[in-house]
């Protein structure tokens, strides 16, 4: 049994598939493999997504009709995650029209008288 490679970007959806993530050979008639038990040891980012980088698959545990009558032989894969593309947009500032400020009010100067 061979798991079968990924490679992918990361966040991108992609998951481990147990019921179609293989190959097998050399089954006889009616007898299958009908899933498998993948694992990677791929690290986990904050946000719980496998981190960018090379990890491996490692298939166990496959269950189906006849594989009692077999001596499964596991063959592991490769989880490629890519690094995600980040697009920014910058904000273009200009200045504001000399209508957008309000003008000022300053009062007018008095004179104020100290007779009494």
């Amino acid at each position: 049994m061979t798991v079968s490679n990924i490679n992918m970007t990361y966040a991108d959806g992609t998951s481990l598939n147990g019921s179609s993530g293989f190959t097998t050979s050399g089954l006889l008639g009616s007898d299958v493999v009908s899933s498998v038990t993948l694992t990677t040891n791929a690290s986990l980012s904050g946000s719980s997504r496998w981190n960018v980088g090379t990890w491996s698959i490692t298939p166990s545990a496959a269950s189906g009709s006849g594989l009692a009558n077999y001596s499964i032989t596991y063959d592991p894969g490769s989880l490629v995650v890519s690094p995600k593309s980040l697009n920014t947009t910058g904000i273009t500032a200009s200045p504001m029209p000399a209508w957008v400020y309000p003008t000022a009010v300053v009062p007018s100067a008095r004179r104020i008288s100290t007779n009494y």
